[in-house]
């Protein structure tokens, strides 16, 4: 089994803790293992930096919209944005399967990132300089043309 980490941002130590939810209906638990700061377990509270982990989530959750009909692998981002410029290149606009494999044509990083603080890099990135990026953004390559290489 592997944990996820739950970093205090008070001292930046790392507490190997996981959280299970558990849902059935309108029925659910949570059940907390592990110990943060001060010796507490995690309570349902806790907030988790998850990383790489996400891209599973999102997975399974592609999946269940595509499954039930909301969207295909060919729903252009932009359609799930309204007012938000999505960049394209030769006419190709960038798609959920871009996305979902990594030949969006946007670089790894935004170019607009400048975190106050190094060890949360996101932490104060907000959704106006994401559509900022986004809205500047010209894409080098095609979507769809080659998965992304991160060097």
């Amino acid at each position: 089994m592997s944990f996820w980490r739950y970093r205090n941002a008070s001292n930046a130590n790392w507490y190997p803790t996981v959280e299970i939810a558990f849902v059935d209906g309108d029925k659910n638990e949570v059940a907390g293992f592990g110990k943060l700061d001060e010796g507490k377990p995690p309570n349902g509270h806790t907030v988790y930096e998850i990383g790489s982990i996400a891209k599973t989530f999102t997975a399974a959750f592609l999946k269940d919209a595509i499954k039930s009909g909301r969207v295909s692998l060919e729903t252009a981002v932009e359609t799930l944005l309204p007012g938000v410029k999505i960049p394209a290149r030769n006419g190709k606009r960038i798609t959920l399967e871009d996305f979902s494999t990594q030949s969006s044509g946007l670089p790894y990083m935004p170019d607009n990132l400048a975190p106050a603080d190094r060890a949360k890099p996101f932490a104060d990135y907000d959704s106006a300089m994401l559509k900022s990026f986004l809205g500047a953004q010209e894409l080098k390559r095609n979507p769809g043309a080659a998965p992304r290489l991160r060097m």
